[in-house]
């Protein structure tokens, strides 16, 4: 979708700085974005849900076992 203007951006940024591009699809336990918009039957990510897979939130929308692939 964003992908066009992402490519375009990433030319103009990478005369100046490192440009890294990645790809998240990954759909588990803590797409908590889908969660509150109630989607979680479509599959893949939706905007934000990787923050929650790179950062740790001490106020987490959902609790996650312990024994969850997500923890």
């Amino acid at each position: 979708m964003f992908q066009t203007g992402m490519s375009k951006q990433a030319l103009l940024q990478r005369e100046s700085h490192p440009v890294f591009f990645y790809k998240f699809s990954y759909s588990g336990s803590l797409n908590i974005a889908k969660f509150l918009f109630r989607i979680t039957h479509l599959p893949g990510a939706v905007h934000g849900d990787d923050a929650f897979y790179q950062f740790r939130f001490n106020r987490a929308v959902l609790p996650i076992s312990p024994t969850d692939e997500a923890y």
